[in-house]
């Protein structure tokens, strides 16, 4: 009985970092770490690009590069071009959509002044 539960620790353990292992060659489970590199990319390079300093398809090499360079860093199974492609171009829409809806806190608002009461005198 002794042995059963001094080994438990150690399967368990095992067991944990078989899955770790395993999981990122489950095809649901690459895609979600994927796209998870790609948006951390595109707003990477929108940071430090975004003020027209690059085209369009530069930023989207430099993405694509980003991509490759986090995922052979994870040591993980780099997808085809054009599935990168493909996300980058997503996750852009995504996130000028995003723009779009978000409002500017640097624009100009119109300053509407509550109306001023004076306190009543007291006789």
């Amino acid at each position: 009985m002794s042995i059963l539960i001094t080994g438990l620790p150690v399967e368990v353990f095992l067991l944990g970092w078989l899955w770790k292992v395993l999981s990122r060659y489950i095809p649901a489970n690459r895609l979600a770490l994927i796209k998870e590199f790609v948006i951390d990319a595109v707003q990477m390079v929108e940071q430090q690009y975004g003020d027209g300093k690059l085209s369009s398809d530069q930023k989207k090499q430099k993405a694509g590069d980003a991509v490759v360079n986090l995922l052979k860093e994870a040591h993980h199974p780099i997808p085809s071009d054009s599935v990168i492609s493909d996300l980058i171009e997503s996750a852009v829409f995504a996130l000028n959509a995003q723009k779009s809806t978000t409002p500017n806190p640097n624009a100009t608002q119109p300053l509407v002044e509550p109306p001023l009461t004076l306190p009543k005198k007291s006789s």
